[in-house]
């Protein structure tokens, strides 16, 4: 939320820092949309791509500890644990994304530099070469809505399980397309992993309502026991502190997989600009296929406080990820638990009011907002004279 930005960034950029550094703030053509997107290009040789902002109260480990020292913001304040996922590339991709940002403004790159791998780091082997990658993007201005479509297009082919790790559910048309298929009697399983809650009282409100509906809609649907919807529940958590998923992750029957900048809201999927990454794999013995399973056993297995091998082994006894996950949810303290039903508060009720212009479902052309301000104050004249 705009609210909770720092204050003045352009001008402390400008004279606290050195000049070598050059911030730009640029505004979206749109009214109530932002520039979503989480890309870190270096020189021409690597890319980072994610739900990483750039920003205070992100750092922590995998372990994601109910107490840790380190985890505190500038002022020495300790935060909540955070759960996020980036990758990183290298190779012609690096080049592809330049090109997709190039004509922002002042943004601008020389597209003819060589690629090149010298900043990849030695002890840090990549898990994946020589592979096909798709940059996926939502950008209005050209009417890309790249990343829903991947979504749609992925649920629909899923034959054994769907995977999703978001900060939100809230996009009415994927939940709906997940409701179909959890009809389905030979359908997919459908598996979620979110937040317990959020930060913001503003954000927890408009967003809390929007899971609610969506997780009714679903467990309506759930006509064969194949749904679960989790958040992970720390180790000597009280739910005064839980872990904050900001992560923005989808992998199908272990061979399709996209990981960036985009929420499963309306407006990730169609009014502010992201950018995700998609892989998939042509078989299972494909080397991709090997990495995605890999994401999503490594994932779980760190949600669930086990061994990954010990994870993989069940997984290859009970053949379901689904079940899998249920074998395992009680052994830990720290787990996955099914997410509860939130009723709202009625402050929180009354700030539902503008759910449509948090979650925006339609770009609104940002010169609408001057030509009514024009006629305001023209009125305004002409009543006052």
């Amino acid at each position: 939320m705009k609210f909770g930005r720092e204050r003045f960034a352009k001008l402390k950029w400008k004279l606290l820092t050195s000049k070598q550094i050059k911030f730009i703030k640029e505004k979206t053509p749109y009214l109530f949309s932002t520039y979503h997107e989480k890309v870190v290009i270096v020189d021409n040789s690597c890319a980072f791509i994610g739900g990483m902002d750039l920003a205070g109260k992100r750092w922590d480990t995998s372990h994601h500890l109910y107490n840790n020292f380190l985890r505190t913001d500038h002022h020495g304040h300790e935060y909540f644990p955070v759960h996020d996922l980036q990758i990183v590339i290298s190779g012609s991709v690096v080049k592809d994304l330049k090109r997709i940002l190039h004509n922002r403004e002042d943004a601008q790159f020389d597209l003819k530099m060589k690629v090149s791998h010298k900043l990849w780091p030695d002890d840090f082997p990549s898990e994946l070469d020589d592979v096909d990658v798709a940059i996926m993007r939502t950008d209005p201005k050209v009417g890309a809505c790249e990343i829903e479509r991947f979504y749609e297009d992925a649920i629909r082919v899923a034959k054994d399980y769907i995977y999703i790790e978001n900060q939100y559910i809230s996009c009415n048309s994927l939940t709906e397309l997940l409701c179909q298929r959890l009809r389905e009697e030979n359908g997919p399983e459908v598996i979620f992993t979110i937040p317990y809650s959020y930060r913001g009282g503003f954000e927890c409100a408009i967003y809390t309502k929007s899971r609610n509906r969506s997780i009714r809609m679903l467990k309506a649907s759930d006509l064969h026991s194949r749904l679960s919807i989790c958040y992970p529940k720390l180790a000597g958590n009280n739910k005064s502190k839980y872990m904050i998923v900001h992560s923005k992750l989808l992998i199908v029957d272990g061979r399709l997989m996209s990981i960036g900048s985009a929420n499963l809201n309306n407006r990730s999927l169609r009014v502010d600009n992201e950018i995700n990454l998609g892989f998939e794999a042509l078989s299972k013995e494909h080397k991709t296929a090997k990495f995605v399973s890999g994401c999503l056993s490594r994932l779980l297995s760190e949600h669930l406080d086990i061994n990954e091998l010990d994870f993989l082994n069940k997984l290859h006894t009970l053949g379901s990820v689904l079940n899998t996950i249920r074998h395992f949810q009680d052994s830990q303290e720290k787990t996955l638990e099914a997410m509860p039903y939130v009723e709202l508060t009625v402050p929180q009720k009354v700030m539902t009011v503008l759910e449509e212009f948090v979650d925006i479902r339609f770009t609104i052309p940002r010169y609408y907002l001057y030509i009514i301000i024009s006629i305001i104050l023209t009125s305004a004249f002409f009543i006052m004279r």
